[in-house]
């Protein structure tokens, strides 16, 4: 059996990939990060793949959330995002490794 499931349309989503950055400069994938998306009391969280890619379906929201992505052995990093009615946003980040 197949189940198909559909966001509802208010609904957005949110994906991106997240890389490691060695001492060296190179970026490889990160796999088990956390990108965290606060609006006020509530919160969502996904964990990136092997391939360091994750994706979230979110209610819309007019104004402008923090998101935070972390992993261990690297600095967190931060950006803002506007999630409107049925978009696809995508942002990726780069966290640095904390012994360089």
């Amino acid at each position: 059996m197949t189940l198909k499931a559909e966001a509802p349309w208010h609904w957005a989503r949110l994906s991106g990939e997240v890389g490691s950055k060695a001492c060296d400069g190179k970026v490889s994938p990160l796999p088990g990060a956390t990108v965290t998306l606060r609006r006020g009391r509530d919160s969502w969280t996904a964990t990136t793949d092997a391939q360091g890619r994750y994706r979230l379906w979110l209610p819309d929201g007019l104004l402008k959330q923090e998101v935070q992505v972390s992993a261990d052995g690297h600095r967190t990093a931060s950006f803002d995002v506007r999630l409107l009615p049925h978009t696809q946003v995508r942002r990726d980040a780069t966290l640095p490794r904390t012994d360089c």
